[in-house]
C-alpha cells in the first residue's frame, strides 16, 4: 500500500493537470466564439453569391455549357479529395474522425477503379494519429450546392398566385449583366469555389475548438474523479497508519505490564 505522502503527491499532481485542462477548456471556449463570429459573418456574403452565380447561369443557358468548369466528364477517372484537419491535439477524436472518414471514402472510390488524389490542410493531416465529418461535393458545379443551398425561392403556394409572367419576371426582375451571362459565369464559380472552400476552414476551425473544448472539459472532470478516489485511498492510508500505531502503543503498554 502507498504511503499517505505518495497519495498525497499524486493528488497534488493530478489537481495540477485539472487547472491546466480547465484553463484550455476555457481558451478554446474563446476561440470557438470568434471563430463562430468569422462563420456569421461571411454568410450573407455566401448567400448572395450563391443567389447570384445560380440567376447568371439561367441566363447564361445553354451558353453556359460551353464553360469548361461547368462540362461533366461520361467518365471520371481521378477525384480530388480535400481533407481539413487540424494544427494541433489535445481535440479528442477530431483529427482520427476526418482521418478515417477520407481512407474510407478513399477505398470506395477506389473500389469503382478512381484514382484518388488527397490534398491535407492542418498539420494532423499527414499522421495516422462528438464531431461529425461533413463530405460536399465542390466540382463539378452541377452536383455541388451553388444551384439550391441558401438561395431565396418563392414557395410553390406561392409561385401559383403569380401568374406566369409575374414568376418569370421574378427570377430575372432587377438584373442587367455586362458582360454577357456566360462571361461572367466563368468569374463567378471559381469565386464560389474559393468561397466554399474558406467556409470549410472556418467550419473545421470552429469544430476543432468546439472537440478541444469538450475534450478538456472531460479531462477535467476526470481528473475531479480521480482526486476523490485518491482522497478516500489517502483517508485509508491514515486510518490504517492510526491503527498501526494504536496497536503499537498497546503492544508496547502490554510489553510493560
Amino acid at each position: 500500500m502507498a504511503t499517505r505522502k505518495e497519495v498525497k503527491n499524486r493528488i497534488a499532481s493530478v489537481k495540477n493537470v485539472q487547472t491546466i485542462t480547465r484553463a484550455f477548456e476555457l481558451v478554446a471556449a474563446a476561440r470557438l466564439r470568434r471563430a463562430e463570429q468569422r462563420i456569421d459573418a461571411l454568410r450573407p456574403y455566401a448567400r448572395e453569391l450563391r443567389k447570384m452565380t445560380r440567376q447568371v447561369a439561367e441566363a447564361a443557358g445553354v451558353e453556359a455549357r460551353n464553360l469548361p468548369v461547368l462540362q461533366e466528364h461520361e467518365e471520371q477517372k481521378t477525384v480530388g479529395i480535400l481533407l481539413v484537419t487540424g494544427d494541433r491535439g489535445l481535440a479528442g477524436s477530431f483529427n482520427s474522425q476526418i482521418i478515417r472518414s477520407g481512407v474510407q471514402l478513399q477505398r470506395e472510390l477506389a473500389g469503382e477503379g478512381k484514382e484518388v488524389r488527397f490534398s491535407v490542410v492542418g498539420r494532423r493531416g499527414v499522421s495516422p494519429l462528438t464531431q461529425y465529418v461533413r463530405r460536399q461535393t465542390l466540382l463539378p458545379v452541377q452536383q455541388a450546392e451553388v444551384f439550391g443551398e441558401g438561395v431565396e425561392e418563392l414557395t410553390p403556394d406561392e409561385e401559383e398566385d403569380l401568374d406566369p409572367e409575374l414568376a418569370e419576371a421574378h427570377r430575372k426582375a432587377l438584373w442587367d449583366y455586362e458582360p454577357e451571362p456566360e462571361e461572367l459565369l466563368g468569374e463567378l464559380i471559381p469565386e464560389y469555389a474559393q468561397l466554399n472552400v474558406y467556409r470549410a476552414l472556418l467550419e473545421s476551425t470552429a469544430s476543432e475548438h468546439g472537440a478541444r473544448m469538450t475534450a478538456m472539459r472531460n479531462a477535467a472532470d476526470n481528473a475531479k474523479e480521480v482526486i476523490s478516489d485518491l482522497t478516500l485511498e489517502m483517508n485509508r492510508v491514515r486510518q490504517a497508519e492510526i491503527t498501526q500505531e494504536i496497536l503499537e502503543v498497546v503492544a508496547g503498554a502490554q510489553g510493560v505490564s
